[in-house]
């Protein structure tokens, strides 16, 4: 796993191998909503991160599909790739 932290602003984790559901709420602080990427990667998120007012997550905003467009990421996110993909 890789991620990336900016002075306590929201990160993207970047994992390759198998989580649980409570690994991945866990990373993200919640619930979590997930988004397939036009490559075929998953996006994760916390799914109710607007009502809790988290920060944006602009770097995580670069990977939401284009077919997502308006919708915004909020506080910490995941992508998964290879092993880590959720069936």
């Amino acid at each position: 796993m890789t991620s990336k932290k900016k002075n306590g602003k929201p990160v993207v984790h970047f994992i390759n191998e198998k989580r649980t559901l409570e690994q991945l709420q866990k990373l993200v602080g919640g619930y979590i909503e997930m988004q397939t990427m036009d490559d075929g990667r998953q996006l994760i998120f916390n799914e109710d991160g607007k009502m809790m007012n988290l920060p944006l997550n602009k770097p995580a905003m670069d990977f939401l599909p284009n077919r997502l467009y308006g919708q915004t990421v909020v506080g910490d996110a995941v992508i998964l790739s290879g092993d880590g993909l959720i069936d």
